[in-house]
């Protein structure tokens, strides 16, 4: 039976005294849940479906499903009736739970409630008390709406037939009754059931509650099911006190006769139950069961009466933390297994705890045992529920993906019992610490754990989220050449797929230096971009500038040429001492443009420009001078000729007169000019000498004078020749000084030309032949004319005689 709470200490004995029931006790092991009391179905499987008939047979179809509030509903302990039959809908035996199978809606309705449990080797029974409210159409049986209550054997799969009840409309079942509020309507109060499962022992077995509406689907059926807390106890009262002169055994309820016998079965003890007998420790007895015809199994029990004395001793439970309760029955040991044991919260023993195994307030209870012939005993008993902690979480603000999230931070637990210790799990079940509490990277429900100084505990969960990380993208923008700067606003460098926010511009990683002005960015490095979006987050991602050197591009001018030589721009050593070039070209103009086509053959002065590139496309354009200058134009008027001892001055501006300006002129005896004149001032003899003129640019010509510095001129001729010999032959002028001879002619005493002659050669003298006939010896007088080295007459006469 379940726990029945007395209201006070005198009802106890009324109670007792009425019901011939010798004590209360506090519940034996039952399967869990198997009573209802969790308030819920847990264990127990529910099943929805429909009814129908066939022939002479009534079939109910159902499909397991989730409890339906309305179908399955759990009913609390209360007040409330049965709109039909008026009885109270909660059992009376002080049951918190109950269950109402089925309504009153109609529909060829099933429903069906089932409980699988092992039967335990000790002796053990089922009590339940069920009310039903069916209509009672009239119907033929297989169609009438009925409930039913059945033990399956999971292990033979079949219904053990006396322990399995069907109770149909129309059926005589004993104390139905009439509804008075609809005439078609019968009903059953509350009435118990015992069950005896003791020859089942160790086998699975399956407690099985059905109700169905009438198969036409309009009439209804439904039940009220409570299953009691005690499974063990089949007799009661065989425990009575040593002064006991009378002791009521009491079988289990819901059987149609009761036959009690000695052990050896000689002598019927009585066929009531309960049954009052005089006690005898140590006697057996037998009671004999018979069930209603259909409505149960016939069972044989045997009971030992035990005489005992009443003594408690109390021992305070240990405290508990809230919501926890105490099971102040386990403080109590009494010497008298009759007693009635009670909890009250005064001491006068009126105000009786509804459920002393689950007390949940701390303070002084009192625990009373008492049976009718040993008297009662109370003794305080102080019970300690120390209070659950006020743990208020508040879960942290969301933070960037990149942060940390420090669980043990005051504000997260801000409003929580002071003192309170922190520990911090992974689980719900707080098996699985956390190491990293003050720096968790990952999102996710942790919990905590707050502790007082009782050292109670209330657990909270707390959710960690992080923002998604930013989206940021760096482009690193092309490389440029010096002086171009880069820019690194510019779209498509950062981008960044989230929505919104900031971007700001940094010269190092931390982001603590600014960059002053992100659009001309100057020199290559690595620069730093930070996004900070609308969640206040941020990201720093690194883009590398590259902002090339230009090369170094060294000129050093090619030296001046005169024409008609040409200068090579190409030459290493004009670009040499230059850096980082990959490739020269060479242009006539600053920009580049007009390509020079001859660059290893200038031929005119002027500045012409070479660009340097290097390996990266960077280029520098410098200027070379080219100096191709003229040869200077030398006029040279030979100077007048002088005679012996006179000298010439070379140098004399007169000499080169119309030349050039600006011109150093030097002087030589030799047209390759590698022979100085010792001294150009002076030049004392006649010849070719050479002037060389060179101007500024050193470019320099040269030319040949001719200089005559000639002997004082005169013609000579013999005073005698002698023809005819062979020496001193002929008469012919000696010239000194005279470059050509103009005449030399010879005439006799009287003046007749005898001889003429313009060829100074001696062979080419007169032989003293005039007309093929040698002369007479006599004296002949000669003229002779001719121009010396200066082009100047020189006119000689004279007399010679012929020798014979």
């Amino acid at each position: 039976m379940k726990l029945k709470l007395l209201r006070n200490c005198i009802f106890i004995i009324v109670f007792i005294a009425a019901a011939a029931v010798p004590r209360i006790s506090f519940a034996q092991g039952c399967p869990v849940n198997v009573d209802f009391e969790n308030g819920d179905f847990n264990q127990w499987t529910c099943y929805r479906g429909v009814t129908s008939s066939s022939g002479q047979t009534n079939y109910i179809s159902v499909n397991q499903s989730s409890p339906t509030n309305g179908v399955h509903t759990i009913i609390p302990k209360g007040t409330q009736l049965d709109p039909y039959g008026k009885f109270p809908i909660t059992p009376p035996d002080g049951s918190k739970y109950a269950v109402r199978l089925g309504n009153d809606g109609t529909g060829a309705q099933a429903e069906r409630l089932s409980y699988n449990f092992t039967v335990p080797q000790t002796d053990f029974a089922l009590t339940y008390q069920y009310a039903v409210v069916l209509q009672d159409p009239n119907h033929s049986a297989e169609q009438q709406p009925r409930f039913t209550a059945k033990v399956l054997d999971l292990t033979t799969n079949t219904y053990i037939s006396c322990s399995s009840f069907n109770y149909v409309a129309t059926a005589n079942i004993p104390g139905f009754k009439k509804s008075t509020v609809s005439n078609m309507v019968i009903y059953k109060g509350w009435t118990p059931v015992t069950i005896d499962l003791s020859a089942f022992k160790g086998r699975q077995m399956q407690l099985e509650f059905t109700t169905a509406d009438c198969t036409q689907g309009g009439h209804f059926g439904y039940a009220y099911i409570d299953v009691n807390r005690t499974c063990s106890s089949i007799i009661n009262g065989n425990n009575y006190c040593a002064n006991t002169t009378d002791v009521p055994l009491l079988g289990p309820a819901g059987y149609a006769t009761y036959q009690w016998y000695n052990e050896d079965r000689s002598t019927l003890l009585g066929t009531t139950n309960p049954l009052i007998i005089k006690p005898v420790d140590g006697q057996k007895v037998i009671l004999d069961l018979t069930p209603y015809d259909g409505f149960g199994c016939a069972a044989t029990l045997t009971t030992t009466l035990h005489k005992s004395s009443l003594a408690m001793t109390v021992t305070d439970p240990p405290a508990v933390c809230y919501p926890a309760t105490v099971d102040v029955t386990k403080a109590v040991k009494v010497t008298d297994d009759l007693a009635v044991i009670n909890v009250f919260t005064d001491a006068a023993c009126t105000n009786p705890v509804d459920d002393p195994k689950a007390i949940a307030t701390s303070g002084t209870y009192y625990i009373q045992a008492y049976n009718l012939t040993c008297g009662s005993l109370t003794q305080s008993v102080n019970v300690t529920v120390n209070p659950k902690p006020n743990l208020k979480v508040t879960n942290p603000p969301t933070a960037c993906s990149y942060e940390t999230v420090d669980l043990s931070a005051a504000a997260i637990v801000a409003g929580s019992d002071a003192g309170l210790t922190y520990t911090f799990f992974a689980d719900a079940n707080a098996t699985v610490p956390l190491t990293d509490y003050s720096k968790v990277k990952a999102a996710g429900t942790y919990y905590i754990v707050g502790t007082n100084k009782y050292g109670c505990s209330t657990i909270q969960a707390v959710n960690i989220t992080f923002y998604p990380p930013i989206d940021l993208v760096v482009q690193d923008p092309g490389a440029v050449c010096f002086p171009s700067t880069v820019d690194i606003t510019t779209p498509g460098i950062a981008n960044n797929t989230s929505t919104g926010g900031v971007l700001s511009y940094w010269k190092d990683v931390n982001a603590t230096v600014p960059l002053v002005d992100p659009t001309k960015i100057i020199d290559s490095g690595v620069y730093y971009i930070k996004l900070i979006d609308p969640n206040a987050c941020q990201v720093i991602k690194p883009v590398n500038v590259t902002v090339h050197s230009l090369p170094t591009l060294k000129i050093t001018a090619p030296k001046d040429v005169c024409l008609p030589g040409n200068v090579d721009i190409t030459q290493a050593y004009i670009t040499k001492g230059s850096k980082d070039i990959n490739k020269l070209s060479y242009w006539r103009d600053a920009k580049a443009t007009i390509a020079l086509n001859n660059p290893t053959s200038v031929t005119d002065s002027g500045k012409y420009y070479i660009k340097a590139t290097s390996v990266f496309g960077c280029e520098t354009v410098d200027s070379v001078l080219v100096g191709i200058h003229k040869l200077p134009v030398l006029k040279i008027t030979a100077p007048a000729g002088v005679y012996q001892p006179q000298t010439i001055n070379l140098a004399a501006p007169a000499v080169t007169a119309g030349s050039s300006p600006r011109l150093y002129f030097s002087y030589y005896l030799d047209s390759t000019l590698t022979i100085r004149v010792p001294n150009q001032y002076k030049v004392s003899a006649t010849g070719t000498y050479y002037i060389k003129a060179e101007n500024v640019y050193g470019c320099d010509t040269s030319a040949a004078v001719k200089i005559i510095v000639a002997e004082v001129p005169d013609i000579k001729v013999p005073k005698a020749f002698t023809p005819g010999q062979t020496t001193n032959d002929r008469l012919y002028p000696f010239l000194i000084g005279i470059k050509l001879l103009k005449v030399f002619k010879v005439y006799n005493r009287w003046g007749n030309l005898v001889f003429q002659t313009s060829n100074a050669a001696p062979g080419a003298g007169w032989d003293g032949n005039t007309n093929g006939k040698i002369n007479f010896m006599d004296t002949y007088s000669w003229v002779a004319e001719g121009y010396d080295q200066l082009g100047n007459l020189v006119h000689r006469t004279g007399n010679t005689l012929i020798l014979k």
